[in-house]
């Protein structure tokens, strides 16, 4: 990675003008907080539908944006984990869960105790069945456990948790399936493509048989798995084959473009088969050439460098807090701000923003320190609030051009 250094401003531009190393490690890859970014602010819009007047916004397909989380994480984590087994020839299973315990559960259990305290307050209902769900991770579940019953969840706000569910039913299981299947050897291709397969044929059982099917393959774990082993496919793909033969099949300038317009195409179809069942699959693989070109290929730099702007990169850091989070303020809002539905909106995401930014610093943060002593690779402090005003996202000194293709300092661990 070689930065962009401006002596007489004294600032460094992070922008990715090489590829990362197509071997797994740790290191930080810039444009995926941008991709973060991107995916947080469509969550947000598409749950504007909260609002009554904007039931315009159940169109916006916020589930595209919950899509890229997954894809993301399952390239981080692969490429951590396949990192430590190259290096010790083993994966410390206990560290890792450590670390993702460390990670996930403060802010969430910080913001079902607040919010939960804040609603008990306001003289409303908040059942233990509902925290129960956030907080042991079977939210998913549970949401089609009501939508089946005519049960109405009391607690919306604590909908989202939904997602964060498959991801941890995933973080239980791979770690233990990557050391089954052997991540050093490339049939870890072949094993992780077959089970991209499986949820395909999981959403076509589940739609014919299940009552509601269409709440069903849209947050039940064994039907969106795909979407984070894609991620997987993608890692590993770089770590076993040649870039030179996956850029003859996947890596013309063309094809991004190319899928990009079949993406807008996918999303705008609303057929409900398509959308629930067959959606998902095609949104993963054009995704797989998209993110293969940004980061593993020279091409597309102003898409890079648009993803990697400073403040681009800040939201996609605290993306996890403002998903925790904006519910909750959306519903503050409309409580307590009597004033047209537009201002209403725009207070909305000003209090998400500042909320999650203090969710961030406040309980996110602390905790890198503690997660450093299980082996995470996150930095004490990477960015805040003056280093986007400052336009230095990464407050470090300026180096000489170096011919690594990666930044060890660097933090990749931010899912």
């Amino acid at each position: 990675m070689t930065p962009l250094y401006d002596p007489n401003q004294t600032r460094i531009f992070m922008a990715t003008i090489e590829p990362i190393s197509p071997k797994a490690n740790s290191s930080y890859i810039p444009c995926f907080d941008g991709l973060r970014c991107l995916s947080i602010v469509l969550v947000m819009i598409s749950h504007l539908y909260e609002f009554p007047s904007e039931t315009w916004a159940r169109s916006i397909p916020g589930r595209f944006g919950v899509t890229v989380f997954f894809f993301i994480s399952g390239t981080l984590i692969t490429r951590l984990l396949m990192a430590e087994y190259e290096k010790r020839g083993k994966i410390a299973l206990s560290a890792f869960y450590i670390r993702r315990f460390i990670r996930l559960s403060p802010g969430l259990l910080a913001m079902v105790a607040i919010t939960g305290v804040i609603f008990s307050l306001m003289g409303r209902e908040v059942p233990l069945a509902d925290a129960c769900a956030s907080l042991f991770y079977y939210q998913n579940y549970y949401w089609y456990f009501c939508d089946v019953t005519n049960r109405t969840a009391a607690m919306d706000i604590w909908g989202p948790t939904w997602s964060l569910a498959i991801e941890e039913h995933f973080y239980l299981m791979f770690p233990t399936l990557l050391l089954l299947i052997g991540p050093a050897k490339s049939r870890a291709i072949s094993i992780l493509a077959i089970l991209c397969v499986i949820p395909v044929f999981l959403r076509i059982f589940y739609w014919q048989v299940l009552p509601s099917p269409e709440v069903y393959v849209r947050v039940a774990t064994e039907c969106r798995l795909d979407a984070i082993l894609t991620g997987c496919v993608l890692a590993v793909l770089a770590h076993h084959v040649s870039m030179d033969s996956l850029k003859r099949y996947i890596g013309y300038s063309w094809q991004f473009w190319g899928c990009l317009v079949l993406l807008v195409g996918a999303l705008l179809i609303r057929q409900p088969l398509f959308k629930d069942v067959l959606r998902n699959s095609i949104e993963q693989i054009l995704l797989l050439v998209m993110i293969f070109q940004l980061i593993y290929t020279s091409n597309h730099q102003w898409v890079k460098q648009l993803l990697e702007l400073p403040v681009m990169r800040y939201v996609g850091r605290i993306s996890y807090s403002l998903y925790l989070w904006h519910l909750f303020c959306f519903d503050m809002v409309q409580s307590f701000l009597p004033v047209n539905v537009h201002l209403q909106i725009a207070a909305a995401f000003i209090l998400s923003f500042m909320v999650g930014s203090a969710s961030y610093f406040l309980i996110e943060m602390p905790l890198v320190k503690l997660r450093r002593r299980f082996g995470s690779h996150a930095d004490k402090v990477e960015m805040s609030p003056g280093h986007i005003l400052d336009g230095n996202p990464h407050p470090i000194k300026p180096q000489p051009e170096s011919t690594e293709l990666t930044s060890p300092k660097a933090v990749s661990e931010n899912v």
